[in-house]
């Protein structure tokens, strides 16, 4: 199979011509389609995969910010809830700690975020254009046919034969 089908790419434009040689007219147009297709995954995955390797790995980071900043948000309410009446500076201090603790949080989720969305943008980018310019066709007729070959041993047999019988008893 691997002979029968081949890739030409034309440097100058890019372009990618697939030619397949099969009996099988119908198959020709069948596996072109399916090699193109492949070919287009392959070169689809290969192209942006430093970028979604990027990109999950700041999805992962913004995660972890984000469970961050609500754990943080989460102590800051509880202690402020608890101490609401207590006006000791010890108690201050510390609700000004976990308050600065959130924000910073908050702060870290957002640039977490905002790298996710440029990680996002960058896959994209990366995403090579492909476009089929012309879909495979069906050859009007097979292009490298064995049924000649077949034929014509098939012809030369019975003709041989043919000769065996008439001729070949005298010998």
């Amino acid at each position: 199979l691997a002979r029968k089908i081949s890739a030409d790419v034309d440097k100058k434009t890019g372009v990618t011509t697939i030619i397949v040689k099969l009996d099988d007219r119908r198959m020709v147009s069948d596996l072109a389609d399916t090699v193109c297709n492949k070919l287009q995954e392959y070169i689809i995955k290969y192209r942006t995969k430093k970028a979604m390797a990027d990109y999950e790995y700041y999805v992962r980071l913004a995660d972890e910010a984000h469970e961050e900043m609500v754990n943080a948000q989460a102590r800051y309410a509880s202690r402020v809830d608890y101490d609401r009446s207590v006006i000791l500076q010890s108690v201050k201090s510390e609700k000004e700690r976990l308050r600065q603790e959130a924000d910073l949080a908050n702060q870290i989720y957002s640039q977490m975020a905002q790298q996710r969305e440029l990680a996002k943008a960058k896959v994209q980018e990366a995403r090579p254009a492909y476009a089929v310019i012309q879909p495979a066709t069906m050859p009007q007729r097979p292009l490298n046919s064995r049924a000649k070959v077949v034929l014509v041993w098939g012809f030369l047999g019975v003709f041989l034969a043919c000769a065996w019988v008439a001729f070949g008893k005298d010998f």
